[in-house]
């Protein structure tokens, strides 16, 4: 280490690894400070604790050190913000690692020595990827805190210091609205970000902002279980079936949630699924809704989904779970689109009075196509021989009454489905744009979006604003002008002009 010579120290000191930039200074000053201490051997050795004048140590005096070393208003301010957050902790362990740069960005692992490929942003690919370039500065994230910015009608430069841009994110929008809020809005895209970067590294999963802010927005308001926060905040129009469904779900079970499990056993099943509760697991039930999905169907979509996450290792816990699941959303469901469902039973009942006389539901779609549904019961004919006997099938004239009824309604609305495709081909072929779709995903090239984005919403509005029921009515009674069909059921009042300022509106 060292030789004591006249009085002093030389030093000799060697070390493990070579510094980083940032290091040199600090030993530099180090040697220093090691330099200018003189050690008397006359003296009497004694232990001096340097911030008291005393030279007594004091736990008031530590603190005092601590303060004066991280004395840095705003991450002071920011970190005291953040840790009074009623957020999960996986929520808080990830805001403190974010703003004290803990992350395991590749600048982190190259101080660490860890090899890597390349120390470049996964994103960019421009820039090595530091937490400041990730979140704040990378294009393909930039403009992600711009949105929201843009709902309040804010403008300014934000800082790509973590700790800085947490403050000033939250607190611009403070004059405007609840200030904690944005703070849940800042920790849920930050972590957003993260996540989606993750995906992308590891499972090479696209990285796409629109998904990235859907999700941050749904986690951000979750705290408060109702989308009206995100209405009064200018958020974004949450008018999805899906985001609805999940926000009444969340509601039931955090309901549920607050019960006695020794009187009612729903509420361990709530406690035990509510943080898994989010868009994939209740999509796809709520998608299939509008085609009659039975108790068991949905039970079995739920069940596959939370058996993908290995949320439940127990079967029997993870079947039960499910079913309490699949009851809450098929709940949510009947007491939010009741007037769907009106349309729903109304589809079924017309095709039952016309399969009812042994006739085969038929309609016009919008574009003008006749549709016919091929529904016919099965005949047998045995053939005997030598050998055995064969028995072939074929169709009958007898219609199959139950499932004309069933599938009338989702047939009917596929064949909405496809008049607005068309409709929105060929305004895209007008409008110079490329275009592809399966059912319901339209897709184009990505500096189209926003222009296929507004076609379609046009054309869903100019499809849906013709009088689609009492067309199918008139349709019926002159195809069937001996049969007396139900009335129509009431119209709501929503206004189709809202669905051209919808974010999450179409795929």
């Amino acid at each position: 280490m060292g030789d004591f010579v006249e009085d002093r120290w030389e030093w000799k000191l060697s070390w493990r690894r070579d510094f980083f930039d940032h290091e040199v200074e600090m030993v530099a000053d180090f040697l220093a400070e090691i330099d200018s201490g003189h050690i008397h051997q006359s003296s009497r050795d004694v232990l001096w604790w340097k911030p008291d004048p005393n030279g007594l140590f004091s736990t008031k005096s530590a603190y005092k050190v601590l303060q004066e070393a991280h004395n840095n208003d705003s991450e002071d301010n920011a970190l005291k913000i953040m840790w009074k957050l009623k957020i999960p902790p996986r929520a808080s362990a990830f805001s403190w690692r974010l703003l004290k740069n803990r992350l395991p960005t590749r600048d982190n692992l190259r101080k660490r020595q860890v090899t890597l490929p390349s120390y470049s942003c996964p994103l960019c690919d421009h820039e090595e990827e530091s937490i400041n370039h990730l979140m704040f500065n990378c294009s393909k994230t930039r403009s992600l805190w711009w949105e929201p910015m843009r709902w309040v009608n804010r403008v300014g430069p934000l800082s790509i210091d973590p700790k800085n841009h947490f403050l000033q994110f939250s607190q611009w929008n403070s004059q405007t609205c609840t200030i904690n809020r944005w703070e849940f809005l800042w920790i849920a895209l930050s972590l957003s970000i993260w996540h989606h970067r993750n995906g992308m590294i590891f499972k090479n999963q696209p990285f796409i902002p629109e998904k990235v802010m859907d999700d941050a927005l749904f986690h951000s308001c979750l705290k408060h279980l109702t989308p009206l926060n995100a209405i009064d905040l200018r958020l974004a129009p949450f008018d999805s079936l899906v985001q609805d469904a999940l926000w009444r779900v969340l509601e039931i079970m955090k309901r549920d949630a607050e019960k006695d499990p020794q009187t009612n056993p729903n509420a361990l099943h709530a406690r035990r699924l509510i943080n898994q509760v989010d868009r994939k697991l209740v999509k796809q039930t709520v998608m299939t809704s509008v085609y009659g999905v039975t108790y068991i169907g949905a039970r079995d979509q739920i069940k596959r989904r939370l058996k993908e996450r290995c949320a439940i290792e127990d079967d029997v816990e993870l079947f039960a779970a499910s079913c309490y699941a699949a009851r809450t959303t098929l709940t949510a469901l009947e007491e939010m689109f009741e007037a769907a469902r009106s349309i729903m039973s109304w589809l079924g009942d017309c095709a039952k009075v016309i399969a009812s006389t042994n006739q085969a539901v038929q309609w016009i779609t919008p574009l003008g196509l006749p549709v016919v549904q091929p529904y016919r019961q099965f005949g047998r004919h045995l053939i005997k021989t030598s050998l055995q006997i064969l028995t072939l099938q074929r169709e009958t004239n007898k219609v199959m009454v139950k499932r004309q009824r069933t599938a009338f309604p989702p047939n009917f609305v596929h064949s909405l489905d496809g008049s607005h495709m068309m409709m929105t081909t060929v305004a895209c072929k007008k409008a110079g744009l490329n275009f592809a779709g399966v059912h319901d995903s339209y897709w184009t090239h990505a500096c189209d979006v926003d222009e296929m984005n507004r076609i379609l919403r046009e054309k869903f509005v100019e499809l849906y604003d013709a009088p689609i029921l009492e067309n199918l009515l008139e349709s019926f009674q002159k195809t069937f002008p001996a049969l007396n069909f139900p009335p129509l059921p009431e119209r709501g009042d929503f206004d189709l002009q809202e669905v051209l300022e919808s974010t999450y509106f179409f795929n």
